[in-house]
């Protein structure tokens, strides 16, 4: 599948387009590109240091009897 727009998020599958009421993700998907960073005990920093879902991206997707499930992003080897 592929990321077809970010906002609203939808998903092209198999000439289809997905909208966010025909699938659930996987919370790690969605901050992928957030990390948590811990400066001292009383400071903690978030910074993108991690991926980002753009358009056109692939993702895997898990087809469940009733809804898709965008488990994660994928890549070329």
């Amino acid at each position: 599948a592929e990321i077809a727009s970010l906002t609203p998020l939808t998903i092209a599958l198999e000439g289809i387009i997905l909208d966010q009421d025909d699938f659930l993700i996987n919370s790690n998907v969605l901050t992928l590109n957030n990390a948590e960073i811990k400066a001292d005990k009383d400071v903690n920093i978030s910074h993108n240091v991690k991926d980002s879902i753009n358009v056109g991206d692939k993702v895997l997707m898990l087809n469940t009897n009733n809804k898709y499930v965008l488990l994660c992003k994928v890549v070329s080897a």
